[in-house]
């Protein structure tokens, strides 16, 4: 059981696999923040509960139960005091249950170790058990996975690898290497909860409304768990001028607490943009934000870096009865611009629906696939199969792969 929760608590540490800002000055600055960079995970994690007004004596019993102590120094107290967390809490977090935080994960039984710079894929070897933040509680009446690591890991691994980085394990879709999330296979559906991401591949309803996506530079797209469900996990920009809308999966360690956004533990302003360069939107002209699949209209890269630095940051969250509102981009302007009336349906119903549908046809593809059948990720829920792409995907600097153009042409630097 130590084993598993020192894993754990590797396990919330930022993926070895999450793109950093490339500006050197990013989490320099105030001394508190340089602190705030050092403060290991399950430490963040009783921080965030502080401000989020959970009482001591709940956040105490989390930190017990999680039986991790933290080797916490002088400029680390003094920083969580200033932010208001109780001394008890400071305590519990010295204490824990005498096993030291902050030490490698061991790695699960039959896991070899990498000897390569690249982690090794691991299709489906069981993973260890995390600390989860306690997910919002699933719609009534709907066969909604649990969110938890364990049910997570059965019911991705048929679509996709999971691969165990430095930070943790992350899932990578068997797709088509140019294959990018909030693209195709799915579209915004404008509800009384924001705007929710609508997915038509059997696993989306997990991987777009849980966790991070981030790109790496040797398996493309992969995604970190995540445990409270939103109704996307996404940032916005908008070119009015040019005629253009994007977003952006948000990246591993943008966390909104308390009516702000924190990256890595430090806050941030509403227009930050967490480090998210032009390759990492997907664009689109207004007049096609109401198609079902966004691949054939997406800018080009030939075009993007014009586009995106055209263009603004907006970003509307908050928190309406405990639950996510992705207000995102304001849907006046997406009405006046699209000439369309996006009139909001019901989240609840919408969600409901989706995990339905998905649980039951992921049931039917586990049941096919231990009959020793294989399922293509990339087929949608309606039996299509989306669209296979010619070149490597592997992008330049670390950044994701060059789009294609609206003809399906891929355009990248030329």
């Amino acid at each position: 059981m130590n084993s598993k929760i020192a894993v754990a608590a590797v396990w919330l540490a930022v993926a070895g696999v999450v793109m950093i800002p490339s500006d050197p000055s990013f989490g320099q600055g105030a001394d508190s923040q340089s602190v705030a960079l050092t403060l290991p995970a399950g430490v963040q994690d009783a921080l965030k509960l502080s401000q989020a007004g959970v009482s001591e004596d709940v956040i105490v019993a989390k930190i017990k139960r999680d039986g991790v102590a933290y080797s916490l120094n002088s400029d680390q107290i003094i920083y969580l005091n200033k932010q208001g967390v109780p001394q008890h809490v400071i305590t519990a977090l010295l204490q824990g249950n005498g096993t030291p935080g902050g030490a490698p994960a061991p790695v699960p039984p039959g896991v070899p170790t990498p000897t390569t710079p690249a982690p090794p894929i691991i299709p489906s070897q069981p993973a260890p058990e995390p600390v989860n933040p306690p997910p919002g509680a699933p719609p009534p009446g709907a066969p909604a996975v649990n969110a938890n690591f364990d049910s997570f890991h059965d019911q991705l691994s048929p679509y996709g690898a999971w691969i165990q980085t430095p930070g943790g394990w992350v899932w990578h879709p068997s797709v088509a290497p140019t294959w990018r999330p909030y693209l195709d296979g799915g579209h915004w559906v404008y509800t009384d909860a924001g705007w929710f991401w609508a997915s038509d591949y059997p696993w989306g309803d997990i991987v777009f409304h849980y966790g991070r996506w981030s790109y790496d530079g040797v398996y493309g797209w992969v995604w970190t768990p995540g445990y409270e469900y939103a109704p996307a996990w996404v940032c916005w920009r908008h070119a009015d001028d040019e005629g253009y809308v994007g977003w952006a999966p948000l990246p591993p360690g943008a966390v909104f607490v308390a009516g702000g956004w924190r990256f890595h533990g430090v806050s941030v302003g509403v227009g930050f943009d967490f480090g998210l360069g032009p390759t990492f939107f997907n664009f689109v002209a207004y007049d096609h934000f109401g198609d079902h699949d966004y691949r054939p209209c997406v800018v080009g890269h030939d075009r993007i870096d014009f586009i995106y630095h055209h263009s603004v940051f907006e970003n509307h969250y908050r928190y309406v009865d405990g639950h996510f509102h992705h207000d995102g981009i304001a849907h006046d302007r997406i009405v006046h611009f699209t000439h369309h009336d996006f009139r909001p349906v019901s989240f609840h119903d919408l969600r409901t629906a989706e995990d339905r549908e998905h649980f039951d046809q992921r049931e039917r593809d586990r049941e096919f696939t231990r009959g020793g059948g294989h399922v293509d990720a990339e087929r949608t829920m309606d039996g299509a199969r989306g669209p296979e792409h010619g070149n490597d995907g592997r992008g330049h600097d670390g950044h994701p792969a060059p789009r294609e153009d609206s003809h399906g042409h891929d355009d990248g630097h030329h």
